[in-house]
């Protein structure tokens, strides 16, 4: 048995192993065909030529040499029960497997007679009838062509120029390919540019969320309220030749807060609009439109909002326009057609036309609210980065912001001041023609030099605190013996608790007598009557033992220094606007006879001249 594997060819032997493991079958017969190739090709008579060529070479032939080299086959080192199981298992699923096999077989070979013997059908199996109708598969015999060398030349040719056409078409497909490659890399290169440049003007580029793999800018403001905050977040896609296009068209149509100042129907000043007329403006320029615009759609809706609470004030709506009196009225309620007022609207960048000359006082009220709106903010900053308040129920309302106020507090201010120092500049005009010594001292103007403010804050502080001015008048008389007057108007304007409005505080040195009103048209009869009864006490000095009847405004001579069978007479003196023009006057009345001073007239008569007569 050896002797005989020695002189097998190599195909047959067993491979060397030290420790070989079990083989079955079908890996034996794997191997031989692996080896040999299909067993149709091994045939009796080419095994007995290998065989007695082996035997003819001899144990001298380097094979038999490492055959007998190789010593014994080692052996298995399993019991034999064991080892006859397996190889039982083994025969068990070859067979099974051929079995498989042949049924395969039968099911084909009975589908493929089904179609024109229908006994074919009794031999197909359950499955194969459930699954393909009998008769799908048909069969038919074909003759084969003969060799003919001109059409097999032709068919190489045919062949050739196919294979040739579709490597033309491979090349020109990935000519194509990377022609768009180029393409897509470019754009991709100019995004990511556009990009890059956007986060080194400290944009704040993030993901959008719910859309994956968008970029988007942040260009809102994070203490805005409601709609306005969401509003602040817009996607940067990618245009046609890969530029940053901002989402939404944003950026080429906007929002601008316009102020006007009229009176009744006429304009006097209207400020300026930041137009958006540049098409060719980069992303970064569209950004900043669109953020622009969207503030000031917010400080109009925050201006109407707090508007609506201030109708007391004369502030109210007229469609989508707020309009309050440009200065300080007595009565808000009366009619402001005779008055200068201010308008704030809202209107499109795209169909407005700015005003060939825009008003500085118009653009300084609208930069004005602006700030506001700015500061507005910042408080709310502020608030946020406190300790909240405990938790409750309760659902805080929202604040109203402060935007309408300090503009209105600032504006009645500044007209109550004007008015009033213009009031006491013309009394001062009409006691100098009486020959009157009178001086004003302080400032009717509230508002604070701009090259005096260095820094932001102290602008926003200037703009929120409650304003307040004072303004001196001091009169003396030539004589004397009549104490020289000084008047101080103190003034204040806040919309707030505890005040609201204007208060005046006038005073006079060396009396405690103090008097606050709201009116300014008080004010200033008060200040009227105090001038004029500090006259009729100087007038007294005039005539020797007449009285000073402060209250009435006249000097009164006594029953007993009249003339026999005559009446008491009184000199009366009173400072007051006239009766037709309501120009200030200042009115000496003896019986029969008035001395006028007033500031277009040419009374050159002093105060002594009319006193005497």
């Amino acid at each position: 048995m050896t002797d005989y594997a020695g002189t097998l060819p190599p195909s047959f032997r067993p491979w060397e192993s030290h420790n070989p493991p079990t083989k079955s079958f079908a890996n034996v017969l794997g191997r031989i065909y692996a080896e040999r190739g299909n067993f149709r090709d091994i045939t009796e008579a080419s095994l007995q030529d290998e065989v007695t060529t082996s035997a003819i070479a001899g144990p001298s032939s380097p094979s038999s040499a490492a055959s007998d080299d190789e010593g014994p086959p080692a052996q298995d080192a399993r019991p034999r029960a064991e080892q006859l199981q397996a190889a039982r298992r083994d025969v068990i699923g070859h067979v099974a497997s051929a079995q498989n096999e042949v049924l395969l077989a039968l099911d084909f070979v009975s589908l493929l007679l089904s179609k024109d013997v229908k006994q074919a059908e009794s031999t197909m199996s359950p499955v194969l009838k459930q699954s393909v109708p009998a008769g799908s598969l048909g069969m038919d015999i074909w003759e084969g062509m003969g060799e003919d060398a001109a059409r097999e030349k032709q068919d190489g040719l045919l062949a050739r120029g196919k294979r040739l056409e579709g490597l033309r078409g491979a090349a020109e497909g990935l000519g194509r390919a990377e022609e768009r490659l180029r393409v897509t890399v470019e754009k991709e290169r100019k995004y990511w540019d556009g990009i890059l440049k956007l986060r080194e003007e400290k944009w704040s580029v993030c993901r959008i969320p719910g859309e994956r793999g968008m970029l988007g800018v942040r260009y809102g403001f994070p203490e805005a309220m409601g709609e306005f905050k969401g509003r602040g977040l817009a996607a940067l896609r990618m245009g046609a030749d890969g530029q940053v296009v901002l989402d939404r068209g944003l950026g080429r149509s906007g929002k601008g807060l316009r102020v006007r100042i009229k009176k009744g129907k006429e304009v006097l000043g209207e400020s300026h609009i930041k137009e958006n007329d540049d098409d060719e403006a980069d992303v970064g320029t569209r950004i900043k439109m669109a953020r622009d615009s969207l503030f000031e759609e917010e400080l109009w809706h925050e201006a109407m909002r707090e508007g609506r609470e201030m109708g007391g004030y004369g502030v109210h709506m007229k469609g989508n326009t707020i309009v309050m009196p440009l200065g300080y009225v007595d009565e808000p309620s009366q009619d402001l057609d005779s008055f200068s007022s201010l308008e704030i609207d809202l209107v499109s960048t795209e169909d407005h036309y700015n005003p060939a000359k825009p008003d500085r006082s118009a653009n300084g009220i609208a930069t004005a609210l602006r700030l506001l709106l700015s500061n507005t903010h910042r408080e709310r900053l502020e608030r946020r980065s406190q300790v909240p308040l405990p938790l409750s129920s309760e659902k805080p309302d929202r604040p109203i912001s402060r935007v309408i106020r300090p503009l209105l507090t600032h504006l009645h201010q500044r007209s109550a001041s004007i008015r009033l120092h213009s009031h006491l500049a013309g009394v001062k005009a009409i006691l100098s023609k009486a020959e009157l010594n009178a001086s004003i001292s302080g400032t009717g103007t509230t508002f604070t030099s701009l090259s005096d403010i260095t820094s932001t804050k102290q602008l926003l502080e200037t703009l929120t605190k409650s304003p307040m001015s004072n303004v001196t008048l001091e009169v003396s008389s030539q004589s004397d013996k009549t104490e020289p007057l000084s008047l101080t108007v103190s003034h204040t304007t806040e919309f707030s608790p505890p005040s609201y409005g204007t208060l005046f505080t006038l005073t006079s040195a060396g009396s405690d007598d103090t008097r606050q009103t709201n009116s300014l048209r008080d004010l200033l009869e008060a200040v009227n009557n105090a001038i004029s009864a500090w006259l009729t006490e100087d007038a007294a000095r005039y005539f020797d033992g007449w009285e000073a009847d402060k209250r009435a405004f006249r000097v009164v001579k006594p029953h007993g220094l009249e003339t026999s069978g005559g009446q008491s007479e009184e000199v009366e003196i009173l400072l007051a606007p006239s009766e037709g023009s309501g120009k200030m006057e200042l009115r000496v009345s003896f019986p029969g006879k008035d001395t006028v001073w007033s500031e277009n007239d040419s009374n050159e008569r002093s105060w002594a001249d009319a006193l005497k007569g």
